[in-house]
């Protein structure tokens, strides 16, 4: 009987969130749903030849059909998720993965750690931080890595901590209300701000951030998450429903499509946009189902994959592109489900 439980329970570690399996008709979609009560995250990247999500206290790779192996998990935040934080954000960096961990409120900190889980380093910064961004010099061997703390829900607080390759700390002015994403190109960061509908961007140096920037208005729209092809920006935008680009020379934007759902992630190898819209309206409890794939160069969908409940985040990879999901039971209790999915590109 002992050794019968034994074995249960290292067949749960090794399978950590799997459940209901499926795939399309034309077997180029993976589908996971996994089991109610399982505790997943929303990030996901690759890493040593493997693609991790998320999961409550650390990350995990996936096996082949998307279940989560818990034995292989990198990072173990679990005296902090007991304190009530959770990861909010992972990502890699220089061969480490960066971690934040959060309680929305006095609690906001950023672990970095090895692939055998050790912690490098700790860093205090500001409320709610989410995306990362890395900008190095190659000549004089500066770099710094720049976080985008969203602030408070429903509050303009949110800031940019700063942190350079001997490990000290700055932060910006509050820049506005949910700092949402921000990439590194050329020498510069580009911020996007959800709440003011603000893209601000500011030249880097060793030195740090040049203020005050170039602010750019996006009209009300609700900018999300970015990528950028051949100096131009292209972005999801939550209440205008639709994918903008920004031209990096002219500064100029325009809206090169309308979207039928919110669209939330966004991903490109150069010839390709690949959009997720995990919700058909806003905060419905993420009834959309649907990641498109765009031309770029004729600015049209050629490709519609419904991936299952939830498509929030995407990661591509070997000719594939994963995506993690997460969706509600109902509107009275928000309590969360989640899946992975994955897509057998034809590039």
């Amino acid at each position: 009987m002992k050794n019968y439980l034994i074995a249960i329970a290292l067949s749960i570690l090794i399978i950590g969130c799997e459940n209901s399996i499926s795939s399309n008709d034309d077997n180029n979609i993976l589908i996971n749903d996994y089991a109610s009560g399982s505790a997943c995250g929303g990030s996901i990247l690759n890493f040593n030849d493997n693609v991790y999500r998320t999961t409550d206290i650390g990350i995990a790779p996936f096996d082949k059909d998307l279940n989560i192996n818990r034995l292989e998990r990198i990072g173990n935040f679990q005296v902090q998720i007991d304190e009530g934080n959770v990861i909010y954000h992972a990502e890699k960096i220089n061969n480490q993965i960066w971690f934040s961990l959060t309680n929305y409120s006095t609690f906001n900190q950023i672990n970095v750690v090895d692939n055998f889980s050790n912690i490098i380093n700790t860093y205090d910064v500001g409320i709610n931080p989410g995306d990362f961004a890395y900008w190095n010099d190659e000549s004089s061997d500066a770099s710094w890595v720049f976080i985008a703390n969203e602030g408070s829900y429903g509050t303009a607080n949110g800031s940019i901590s700063m942190i350079d390759q001997d490990g000290n700390i700055n932060e910006t002015e509050p820049l506005g209300m949910t700092v949402h994403s921000i990439e590194v190109y050329n020498n510069k960061l580009i911020v996007l701000i959800n709440g003011d509908n603000r893209i601000k961007i500011y030249d880097i140096s060793e030195n740090g951030l040049a203020a005050p920037g170039i602010e750019i208005s996006t009209e009300n729209s609700g900018p999300r998450e970015m990528v950028i092809v051949n100096d131009i920006l292209y972005f999801t935008n939550q209440t205008s429903k639709d994918i903008k680009k920004l031209n990096l020379n002219t500064y100029g934007i325009e809206s090169i499509l309308n979207i039928d759902g919110i669209p939330e992630d966004i991903v490109s190898d150069g010839s390709k946009l690949w959009i997720s819209i995990p919700m058909l309206e806003l905060y419905d409890i993420n009834n959309g189902s649907k990641v498109i794939e765009i031309d770029i160069q004729t600015e049209q969908v050629i490709n519609s994959y419904d991936v299952g409940r939830g498509p929030e985040q995407l990661e591509l990879f070997n000719n594939n592109l994963y995506v993690a999901r997460k969706y509600y039971d109902n509107n009275f209790d928000w309590n969360p489900l989640f899946g992975s999915s994955k897509i057998i590109l034809d590039r």
